[in-house]
């Protein structure tokens, strides 16, 4: 039994609410380690960070496997305030598997995909993120991750010119 569900008004709030966090997009992805608990070649990474109204927080993960660059999610979730369960919003996948929309009976694609919570899914035994639609704004976890921060809302603690200086770095 789900404890909590949010209406897809409630999700696109979400989503468009702003927020911020005091670390750069480059730190997220070099910080990323091997879970110590499983011998994999599965890298990843997590941060927590406060909603700007003080009512919960935000969560983005990453996930990178490094046998295959194609294997990667990246994604955001909401924490409610008192909980300590991840609620996922969005999940940006890579193209290394098959997926179909299962209530909408699609034809299945292998392909980039963003997945997005809805009502109908949370309402369902799928995961409540299982609804996905095919992309082509990224080609590899940075990408990904760029465009989560700008479609969720996400301002980072880096400057601007940032990402021009890495390149001479």
């Amino acid at each position: 039994m789900k404890n909590f569900f949010l209406t897809d008004e409630e999700i696109q709030n979400c989503i468009t609410e702003s927020k911020k966090m005091n670390h750069s997009m480059n730190s997220l992805l070099r910080k990323m380690k091997v879970k110590k608990d499983r011998a994999s070649s599965i890298s990843q990474n997590a941060i927590r960070f406060s909603r700007q109204n003080g009512e919960g927080d935000w969560q983005i993960y990453l996930r990178q496997n490094k046998e295959n660059v194609l294997d990667f999610s990246c994604g955001i979730a909401f924490i409610p305030k008192g909980k300590n369960q991840a609620f996922n919003l969005r999940r940006y996948n890579g193209k290394s598997h098959q997926h179909s929309n299962k209530l909408e009976k699609e034809s299945p694609f292998y392909d980039f995909h963003i997945h997005q919570t809805t009502e109908k899914y949370q309402k369902s035994f799928y995961k409540d993120d299982h609804y996905a639609v095919p992309t082509d704004r990224y080609t590899d976890l940075r990408g990904a991750l760029k465009c989560l921060l700008t479609d969720c809302q996400v301002e980072t603690g880096e400057s601007k010119d940032s990402h021009q200086m890495e390149m001479f770095s």
